[in-house]
């Protein structure tokens, strides 16, 4: 820290003229200027240390930025990631509804076709017992 002129001499002939002695009125100057340099605070102190402060809240930013970069590109990159993983996810959806779906057009296909064996005889029957019928008549 600098150093305040502080007028000791002045300070000490006014605890003289209040009733210190010589040494006593010396000593107390030489104190308080001692106590003044040590304590007190200049502008040059002040932008000194607001200076450097403001280095450090620069390097602090400029390393903050740089861990924003850092974070931004991790996240696009799992974002990335994850857009494909979803792309897999979707395509082996839709491979697996299309097999369900090609599944169940067998099975109704050979639901139909059972149905249609079933049926003619059925209706075949009717008609042979609907022919009986009307020949009784």
């Amino acid at each position: 820290m600098s150093s305040l002129a502080i007028d000791t001499l002045r300070y000490a002939k006014r605890l003289r003229a209040a009733g210190f002695s010589e040494e006593q009125a010396e000593v107390q100057a030489e104190a308080l200027s001692e106590a003044v340099r040590e304590s007190l605070v200049t502008k040059l102190d002040l932008n000194e240390a607001v200076d450097k402060l403001r280095s450090e809240i620069e390097k602090s930013n400029h390393d903050v930025r740089g861990e924003i970069a850092k974070l931004r590109s991790e996240v696009e990159k799992s974002n990335h990631d994850l857009r494909g993983e979803i792309e897999k996810s979707n395509h082996d959806l839709r491979g697996e509804i299309e097999k369900s779906a090609n599944g169940l057009r067998i099975e109704m296909r050979d639901l139909h076709a059972g149905l249609i064996r079933w049926l003619i005889p059925l209706m075949l029957g009717q008609l042979a017992a609907m022919a009986a019928i009307v020949k009784l008549l």
